[in-house]
């Protein structure tokens, strides 16, 4: 008797402790990170609530850090066909570590103005002024060496997330999540 009562609180004690880890476990988009709240301006000087002021329910994000990303970035407009009004609601986010100054920010925009000079492109392009390890950390990314693409909600969650130059494995798996849930 006493045996099979110590083995129903041992099953009754596993059992417990599967409820709590269920509970206790993050959600897949704790796990994939999550967009600061903050005020980007994009470069016709519009200021957008980032993440609730995106256009769209999933917006795909393409996050640079370095001067010289500007080509792996295209690769995904090209990629994507996001070009003019693709399928796609799309940002292009220089994450850019802050001079400090007025003046510094100013001279950066103008440089990034001069590369994206049609005000639709400049709409697409809103430089986020910060320190890049603290906004690698918060959207679950891990170097500042190669661009992100990553998939938005309006809540900030990050849905998905792909290192690197477009290909198409990973184009499959963010087209995906910018599918709208039904």
């Amino acid at each position: 008797m006493e045996h099979k009562w110590k083995d129903s609180m041992l099953w009754a004690l596993i059992a417990s402790a599967g409820v709590l880890f269920a509970f206790a476990t993050p959600t897949g988009q704790a796990i994939m990170g999550r967009m600061p709240q903050l005020i980007a301006v994009d470069l016709n000087k519009k200021p957008i609530s980032i993440p609730a002021g995106l256009t769209a329910e999933r917006t795909l994000v393409l996050v640079s850090f370095q001067r010289g990303h500007g080509h792996d970035v295209d690769t995904w407009v090209e990629g994507m066909g996001l070009r003019e009004d693709g399928p796609h609601a799309w940002v292009r986010m220089p994450i850019l570590n802050d001079p400090g100054n007025f003046d510094g920010r100013s001279a950066i925009e103008n440089r990034l103005q001069a590369r994206y000079p049609s005000e639709q492109e400049r709409s697409k392009v809103m430089p986020v002024f910060t320190d890049q390890q603290a906004f690698l950390k918060s959207v679950g990314l891990t170097n500042t060496e190669q661009i992100s693409a990553l998939v938005l909600n309006r809540s900030g969650h990050v849905l998905a997330r792909v290192e690197g130059v477009f290909d198409d494995a990973k184009k499959t798996l963010i087209a995906e999540a910018l599918k709208s849930p039904h």
